[in-house]
């Protein structure tokens, strides 16, 4: 998903067409679109991205939608056999190094794969099972902050597995285009209204701690 990020969107297609099925959605580029982009929108926003992902990809075992302004650390054929190796599950993610909530952080993960609570959703896949379950993600929050917590949530509630591939890594920048604080409230507003005021407790949902958020090492490897 490019908006306004032309030159690492096109490096991470370049690289990711390697090994994986890649469509560019440029969402609403101003002032730098990508060139030759595959499909092109109004600005969705992170949510909105996501839906038209489902809509258009209504076939795939695993829907793996990523920021164009990340970059990629190993070969891409590594990042699918981890993805496949790691099957089935809800929610899966590389390890990211950069901007991340800690949990998420290449520091703790120690090259392992991690049965999770919850998943940052900066490079998130999403199993066909579990989209399924949920249809389409709700639109009430444009910015998207919250939805990787809700996805995790229904993910895990319905008897599936999350994720946390220590395996791989993807470098996340530490600058962000949009107004964080907007966002946050946002998803306080999102998450109360779909799980309730105690929203923290019925999620557990904890900010930034990595030993709480695991479940376990993943046993199940390929």
């Amino acid at each position: 998903m490019c908006h306004d990020k032309p030159d690492s969107s096109a490096l991470l297609r370049e690289k990711l067409s390697e090994a994986f099925d890649v469509t560019l959605f440029d969402s609403g580029s101003e002032k730098c679109p990508p060139k030759n982009p595959d499909v092109v929108f109004p600005n969705l926003y992170w949510t909105g991205c996501w839906n038209q992902a489902i809509h258009c990809f209504p076939d795939c075992d695993a829907l793996w939608v990523i920021g164009g302004d990340v970059s990629l650390v190993e070969p891409a054929h590594v990042y699918r056999e981890s993805i496949e190796s790691a099957m089935p599950f809800g929610c899966w993610s590389p390890a990211i190094k950069g901007r991340c909530r800690p949990l998420m952080s290449v520091d703790h993960v120690m090259g392992r794969p991690w049965s999770v609570w919850h998943l940052e959703g900066v490079a998130m896949a999403v199993s066909r099972q579990l989209i399924n379950v949920i249809d389409r993600l709700p639109s009430i929050n444009k910015f998207g902050w919250g939805l990787d917590i809700w996805l995790c949530w229904r993910s895990w509630t319905a008897q599936m597995r999350n994720v946390l591939d220590g395996r791989v890594t993807l470098v996340h920048p530490e600058h962000c285009g949009y107004d964080g604080g907007a966002a946050m409230r946002e998803m306080g507003e999102f998450l109360k209204s779909e799980i309730g005021p105690r929203w923290r407790d019925e999620l557990r949902y904890w900010s930034d701690d990595f030993d709480p958020n695991v479940r376990g090492p993943l046993k199940r490897v390929q």
